[in-house]
């Protein structure tokens, strides 16, 4: 192994390792596709920049135990719990690249979530705050609909287990290797209801390539959740009723807990009220500013 991959915490491959290789490898493609379309200059992300970060000392404590985070929180030094490397201030002062924010929006079908989040976006551009919009269904129905596997999007949630996971895959990578610096909002679902049960929407091998710093659940009344579904005519959803519906909306909170200790990051809940929806465009606001 060479000086600059030595192991930072003993022979075998550590948690904070398996994260700086892992950025590292998002770092590589996103450098690839800058550069494929003539965007040298954006495209040079390297293992270079990271090399003050991998030859730092082994730290004397866990440090993502309690105490450390305590210790590190008036000091120079912290660590970063989205990527899993070391910052200091030196380190951005002499080029260390500074990532965007990611956030996760979520919540069941019908409840408004991309109508809260285009609120919040005109906002946030309008004071200057730039965030970038993906929606994680779409990144996954494009790759099934050049493998014929559906033909329109509501179809997604019948496919077989072993399809929809192969395909989160896909969606997971592309979304890790364009985000980079730039703010991203993440709209998807926590858990899809399928024929067979609820499935996951953020698995690990989505959250490990993803790595959110926020996940936002967007709640209202199951009984405004139903009548919005019956009066969008665009949508061929399944029929299901407000208990059902706060069923999926109870299932979204729990799973996004586990989310939420796999990744060290927050959940933060916006309710998207019946003709309150400035109030919870602001607070949604509140949380990307």
């Amino acid at each position: 192994m060479s000086p600059k991959a030595r192991p930072l915490v003993g022979p075998e491959e550590s948690l904070l390792e398996k994260k700086v290789r892992q950025h590292l490898f998002r770092l590589r493609v996103r450098s690839k596709a800058l550069a494929s379309t003539g965007s040298e200059s954006e495209g040079n992300f390297n293992r270079e920049c990271l090399l003050p970060i991998l030859s730092l000392p082994k730290p004397a404590q866990n440090p993502f135990s309690t105490r450390a985070r305590r210790a590190q929180s008036n000091s120079e030094r912290h660590y970063s719990f989205r990527h899993g490397f070391i910052l200091t201030a030196n380190d951005t002062l002499t080029g260390v690249i500074k990532l965007g924010k990611k956030v996760v929006v979520t919540g069941v079908p019908g409840v408004g979530k991309t109508t809260v989040i285009n609120g919040a976006m005109e906002r946030l551009a309008a004071e200057g705050v730039e965030y970038k919009a993906v929606n994680f269904g779409t990144f996954m129905f494009e790759v099934a609909k050049k493998e014929n596997l559906v033909a329109d999007r509501d179809e997604m949630r019948k496919l077989a287990k072993d399809v929809q996971k192969r395909l989160q895959q896909a969606a997971a990578s592309g979304i890790a290797a364009m985000s980079g610096d730039a703010n991203i909002i993440i709209d998807t679902h926590s858990s899809v209801k399928t024929p067979t049960g609820f499935l996951a929407g953020l698995p690990e091998w989505v959250l490990r390539e993803l790595m959110p710093d926020i996940i936002v659940l967007v709640e209202t009344d199951p009984d405004q959740i139903l009548m919005r579904r019956l009066g969008d005519a665009s949508r061929a959803r399944d029929m299901e009723g407000s208990r059902a519906i706060a069923e999926h909306q109870e299932f979204n909170r729990a799973v996004s807990a586990a989310y939420a200790m796999y990744t060290g990051c927050t959940i933060k809940i916006v309710r998207n009220e019946n003709f309150l929806l400035e109030q919870g465009i602001d607070d949604l606001v509140s949380v990307l500013r």
